[in-house]
């Protein structure tokens, strides 16, 4: 055997050695194959859902059709790994319709993706989570879990409380009848027409909340990078202490009955009509503004 044959030999050996390790690595060496998914159920009324991908996004909407509609775009290493891919549904003994993928090998690779978007009639609590991509819901009903490692939450129109989690995304609530609980480590935060108390955490963005005239509160906002703006009605009640360390406070109460026990050029601490739990608004490094309306149509 010549050395050429020999090094050829070890060479052949050697890609073979690597190929089997990223085999077992879970390594796409295949270009992804896309495909779409779509299944309709029967809607049964006043049931939850729950959602789950591990890489995509997730779309939940109220509509006017009658069944349930579900669409899925999967995005897999070959064409033997998209025919292994199954979407599943089930329901529980509750009604709870339950929507995920079944990756071919029992694991999704780790560029592989599944987006799932989701039209039904109405929904009676959600649980939506994605380890990577943006999560909306509209028009829902119930309470609401909604997690993303990485991606924006959007909630709109929904008659439910409210708790949201990313580790990087922005936050955007819009018309919320209940209590809302948000933590984003990185991205700004907006709440308008929020009815209950909001519990709302940013690392590094700011933050805005606009609560509704019956909103009573109470309200906990924080971030450690970003300004902060807050709007209440005449139902809000309590004392509320504003804090910031590094910007300034500045309070705008038109005619409102508050009183203002202190006000410093980074802090204050005002006591509003009738009785309620305490409210915080601080941030390290922002300006804050509080805007109390004195009437429905003074904004």
């Amino acid at each position: 055997m010549t050395m050429n044959h020999r090094r050829s030999s070890r060479t052949r050996r050697c890609a073979a050695a690597l190929l089997a390790l990223c085999a077992l690595a879970g390594c796409a060496t295949l270009p992804l194959q896309e495909d779409e998914r779509i299944v309709r159920l029967t809607h049964e009324a006043q049931a939850g859902l729950e959602v789950t991908t591990a890489n995509g996004p997730i779309e939940v909407r109220r509509t006017t059709r009658d069944d349930v509609l579900i669409e899925a775009r999967i995005r897999a290493a070959g064409s033997e790994r998209l025919a292994g891919t199954r979407l599943v549904t089930s329901r529980g003994e509750d009604g709870t319709l339950s929507v995920s993928f079944d990756w071919a090998d029992g694991r999704r690779r780790n560029n592989e993706s599944g987006s799932i978007r989701v039209e039904l009639p109405e929904a009676s609590g959600i649980t939506a989570r994605t380890s990577n991509g943006r999560i909306l819901i509209e028009g829902l009903a119930g309470s609401a879990d909604l997690r993303s490692s990485n991606g924006r939450i959007t909630v709109l129109d929904h008659d439910g409380p409210v708790s949201a989690r990313s580790s990087n995304g922005r936050a955007i609530l819009s018309a919320i009848t209940g209590n809302v609980d948000v933590t984003t480590s990185n991205g700004r935060i907006e709440a308008h027409g929020i009815s209950g108390a909001a519990s709302l955490r940013t690392s590094n963005g700011s933050i805005t909340l606009e609560l509704t005239e019956a909103a009573r509160g109470p309200v906990d906002i924080q971030s450690s990078n970003g300004g902060i703006s807050l709007t209440v009605g005449q139902s809000f009640a309590g004392e509320l202490a504003l804090r910031t360390s590094r910007g300034r406070v500045q309070v705008d109460a038109g005619d409102t009955d508050l009183r203002l026990r202190s006000l410093e050029r980074n802090r204050a601490i005002l006591a509003f009509p009738g009785e309620g739990e305490p409210s915080r608004v601080r941030t390290s490094n922002g300006n804050i503004r509080l805007t109390a309306r004195d009437s429905p149509g003074n904004e």
